[in-house]
């Protein structure tokens, strides 16, 4: 099973399986029972509500809790997984699909992980601080060229290696744009991102200390079957061994 990052949410997600699924939603149900206790809001209320709409917090939260929901509901099937793989916060619903955590457990990281993430973003929306992210078709060498030779992008960072020649960057948003603009009068890829902040790079610093706080004392369990993860590149941590700790998720962010 591979587990969505943020990005993937949208208006409508989980509202038919809720409807038709009586165990979709209980499991739902019981896992908003943290969400309103970590952070304050209702994920049912949420996504039965036509009139609301996810944010950098919300949206987090939310992908995490109905894909560990969405896990429970195929098992129910008999369909569970030879190994888990989460991109970037899918991290969190893999660990939880590989065995590592608990669905509590996931929904608990995101919920401070998401909190202090969108905390951040608002504390320096509107100012030259201001975080982007864009995928564009640049290897990380050719990247580091790209900022070293262009000082008006200086701060532009890798955030995820999407593949052979795409990463994803991150940093301050007029830097950001200064390198989207120039790939493509190159007629290379470069898409911007419709996310707030520049998650995985250098300016989420701020927030570490207060995550480490949050998270300390998670110890994970032992995986039923493997991971694959996409924090520590190219390993694959086999069914047995205990991978999620509070400094997993550290690095992860």
């Amino acid at each position: 099973f591979v587990y969505s990052g943020f990005g993937s949410q949208h208006r409508l997600m989980a509202k038919k399986l809720v409807e038709i699924s009586p165990l979709f939603r209980r499991r739902l149900e019981q896992l908003d029972q943290v969400v309103t206790f970590e952070s304050g809001w209702s994920l049912m209320d949420l996504i039965t509500d036509d009139e609301k709409t996810y944010d950098t917090e919300t949206g987090q939260v939310a992908i995490t809790a109905i894909q560990v929901a969405q896990t429970d509901l195929l098992a129910s099937f008999g369909i569970t997984p030879a190994a888990t793989m989460g991109m970037s916060m899918g991290e969190m619903a893999a660990a939880y699909g590989a065995g590592g955590l608990t669905g509590e457990e996931a929904v608990r990281i995101a919920c401070h992980r998401a909190r202090l993430m969108n905390e951040g973003v608002e504390q320096i929306a509107g100012t030259d601080a201001e975080g982007a992210m864009a995928v564009v078709e640049l290897g990380r060498e050719e990247l580091a060229e790209f900022v070293r030779t262009h000082p008006e992008a200086e701060g532009v960072e890798p955030a995820v290696y999407a593949g052979p020649g795409m990463t994803t960057v991150g940093g301050p948003a007029k830097a950001v744009d200064v390198l989207v603009g120039a790939l493509e009068a190159e007629e290379k890829f470069a898409r911007k991102l419709q996310v707030k902040g520049a998650g995985h790079t250098s300016m989420l610093d701020p927030i570490m200390g207060e995550l480490a706080g949050e998270l300390a004392g998670l110890t994970g369990q032992p995986l039923r079957v493997p991971l694959y993860s996409s924090v520590d590149r190219g390993v694959v941590y086999a069914a047995g061994e205990t991978v999620h700790n509070d400094e997993y998720f550290l690095r992860m962010t």
